[in-house]
């Protein structure tokens, strides 16, 4: 970028992170990622958010942890796309209960989930045939005003 005479910011890089990492290129987001750390260009939560998905996506989720965790030292908050990207890399992985409790620490930390995340929950947990788990957390997302796409119903 630079060489093309473009000062890159952490919009440019998130820009790169993001595309390299939805062709599953996550080694190359993560060298963009240490190169902004290099010239001192702050990530902020969409920065790691597009690395989390990424890593999440690629089967990689040991390091997602860790990444969470530098996440929260640098100030910066896991946000409803951080979690979502989590609580679908946990459901495939049949990781159902650390999805739930996961779920639930979203919920106490006052990010709501939104429709696509309680799908994939839903969605889990019907793949693993814990379909009774899977209609009450329905029934009380339900009864907490939650409205579900037609996905969602048809799961059920």
């Amino acid at each position: 970028m630079t060489q093309m005479g473009i000062t890159p910011n952490v919009y440019s890089y998130n820009i790169m992170i993001n595309g390299v990492c939805k062709h599953k290129r996550v080694d190359e987001a993560m060298n963009l990622f240490q190169e902004m750390h290099n010239r001192n260009i702050v990530s902020d939560t969409v920065t790691y958010s597009s690395l989390i998905d990424g890593l999440c996506k690629s089967g990689r989720i040991s390091y997602v942890w860790t990444l969470i965790d530098e996440m929260r030292e640098r100030n910066q908050q896991p946000n409803i796309v951080t979690y979502t990207s989590l609580l679908d890399a946990l459901c495939k992985n049949n990781n159902l209960d650390k999805a739930i409790e996961l779920f639930k620490k979203m919920i106490e930390q006052g990010i709501q989930p939104n429709v696509y995340a309680c799908t994939v929950l839903i969605d889990g947990m019907c793949k693993v045939g814990r379909l009774k788990h899977a209609q009450e957390i329905f029934q009380d997302l339900l009864l907490k005003g939650y409205h579900f796409n037609m996905y969602t119903h048809i799961l059920l």
